[in-house]
């Protein structure tokens, strides 16, 4: 039994003028035939992915016409191509890795999600993101000192192109911190002397008890420790290397933090909420 083909497209959808784009339609259905009417100049439509991409040249707007069939049906949506300096108009919608893999992220696990959100129907539904939140940072390295992946993800152009061979999107956290929450690099550096600012592996929160802490309702508890123990330093330091004066906590929390941030950066660093 076939169902009739149904379309759950953005209204709208944000590219840069002369950047490459790809948009993968999200449409539900069994022996789709997908056809595209009018693909702007530059782009080009891959029915038997249900892709379309390419290069849109000037600014403008760019109503698209798109056909799905099948032996139940037919369905036509269209999606307003919006070229300009808006790129996310609409909310992204997809996976994050950190409540499920933690610190056990890896490519292999990747990958497998990415399968699982095409099989299971979500990238159908528009859920086309897939993120990876923190653990993946190993050292700098390259032309431009840039943050390589480590012994987990040896290869993340592969990884990157996989996830988009099965026309979903790839997102990698950083943070602007010299060190990460779970101990790992940032995306600032202190000229090679960040080391003594993150975490040794030995030290940081395994899989299972950084899956403890957030399901048993103790994460504030577990942040307040580690951070009055031994991160506050290094928050410090990122807060002063990068101009910023203050650190955001509740008001219930200022007074137990507050000695510790100014023990460490020699001011308040304190915004209450």
């Amino acid at each position: 039994m076939f169902h009739p083909p149904r379309f759950h497209a953005p209204a709208v959808f944000g590219v840069r003028p002369g950047s490459d784009f790809f948009l993968a339609l999200p449409v539900e259905g069994e022996r789709l035939s997908l056809d595209c009417a009018n693909p702007p100049p530059g782009t080009g439509f891959d029915a038997a992915a249900g892709v379309l991409s390419g290069r849109i040249g000037r600014p403008g707007i760019y109503p698209v016409e798109f056909e799905a069939e099948n032996p139940a049906g037919r369905s036509r949506c269209t999606i307003r191509l919006i070229a300009g300096e808006g790129i996310q108009l609409t909310p992204p919608m997809g996976w994050n890795s950190w409540y499920c893999f933690s610190e056990g992220v890896s490519d292999a696990g990747i990958r497998k999600t990415a399968r699982a959100l095409v099989e299971r129907g979500l990238a159908a539904h528009g859920w086309n993101f897939v993120n990876i939140d923190d653990c993946w940072q190993g050292v700098r390295g390259g032309t431009y000192g840039a943050l390589q992946g480590n012994e987990r993800f040896p290869d993340m152009k592969a990884l990157a192109d996989y996830i988009h061979s099965l026309g979903l999107r790839f997102g990698l956290y950083s943070t602007p911190w010299i060190g990460t929450y779970a101990g790992f690099r940032g995306g600032s550096t202190d000229r090679g002397r960040e080391e003594r600012l993150f975490l040794p592996e030995p030290e940081r929160l395994s899989r299972e008890e950084a899956l403890e802490a957030y399901t048993s309702g103790s994460a504030w508890l577990q942040f307040k420790e580690d951070f009055l123990g031994r991160l506050a330093p290094g928050y410090a330091a990122d807060l002063q290397l990068l101009d910023r004066d203050y650190f955001t906590c509740s008001r219930e929390e200022i007074g137990s933090i507050r000695p510790v941030l100014v023990m460490a950066a020699g001011k308040p660093l304190l915004r209450e909420i």
